[in-house]
C-alpha cells in the first residue's frame, strides 16, 4: 500500500525513516535546494546545496544539523561560489 506524503513545510532536504518510509517531521526546515549530505559520524548531518537559511539560521549554501535535529550554532562557513554539488568529511569536519 502506498502513501501520500505531503510535504507543505519541509523545504529542500528531508530525510526519510528507513523504517517507515515517512518524512521524519522535526527536521529543519531549508528554503531551497539539498544537493549533497554526508553524514558527521556522530548521528548528523553536513548539507550542501543551494540555499541560505537553515532552522531560521543564515546559512550560505551549507549547514551541519546535530543529531539531536538542530542546526550547529558554531558551524557556519560561506561557499560563496555557488551552489555546493558534493561534499568530503575529512577527520570529523
Amino acid at each position: 500500500m502506498r502513501q501520500a506524503v505531503t510535504a507543505c513545510c519541509a523545504g529542500g532536504g528531508l530525510p526519510v525513516s528507513p523504517v517507515s518510509g515517512l518524512p521524519e517531521s522535526s527536521y529543519p526546515m531549508v528554503n531551497g535546494n539539498v544537493f549533497a549530505a554526508i553524514a558527521d559520524g556522530q548521528g548528523g548531518w553536513f548539507i550542501g546545496g543551494s540555499f541560505s537559511v537553515v532552522g531560521g539560521f543564515l546559512r550560505n549554501n551549507l549547514a551541519h544539523i546535530k543529531s539531536d535535529l538542530s542546526v550547529d550554532e558554531n558551524w557556519s562557513p560561506m561557499a560563496n561560489g555557488g551552489s555546493v554539488y558534493c561534499l568530503l568529511l575529512k577527520d570529523g569536519k
